[in-house]
């Protein structure tokens, strides 16, 4: 086969891959924002907490070099699942109590108070504590990007 040939094959090949890639990127902001859904959330149940898990990684070609899923699945206290896109965030109400959220084998344990929200990060799949105001601050523009509110469904 022809060297010539193979560059240019190769060079489509390339474009057609970080064309879908720009193009997904740019089609992010069309979700409701953490800012836009947080402020529709209701008063939490007596007795309940809220715990935000959320995924701020924007970069595309981290995934393609890298070899990092687009999305990381992730447990809530062992039984409730979803599978949590780059630049998104899920919530869920839940009792307050111990808990746990399992990501990339990685386990954390924490505990939730009544009426406290509970932020959760995951950096690469990996899951960690995060304070409140550092939290509220990486949320901004974050998108909800599930078609049912509590996609955790508990």
């Amino acid at each position: 086969m022809n060297v010539r040939l193979v560059g240019y094959l190769a060079s489509a090949v390339l474009t057609l891959t970080l064309g879908s890639c720009l193009a997904s990127f740019l089609s992010e902001g069309d979700r409701p924002s953490y800012e836009a859904v947080s402020a529709m959330w209701d008063d939490m149940a007596p007795g309940c907490g809220r715990i935000v898990l959320y995924r701020p990684e924007t970069i595309v070609v981290a995934e393609m070099v890298t070899g990092l899923p687009s999305t990381w699945p992730v447990r809530l206290d062992g039984d409730a699942s979803a599978d949590l896109p780059r630049h998104s965030f899920v919530f869920a109400d839940v009792a307050a109590g111990s808990h746990s959220v399992s990501s990339a084998g990685r386990t954390i344990k924490f505990e939730v108070r009544q009426a406290e929200t509970v932020y959760i990060e995951l950096e690469s799949g990996i899951p960690r504590l995060i304070a409140t105001t550092d939290a509220l601050e990486r949320l901004q523009g974050l998108e909800h990007r599930f078609r049912d509110d509590l996609p955790f469904n508990l």
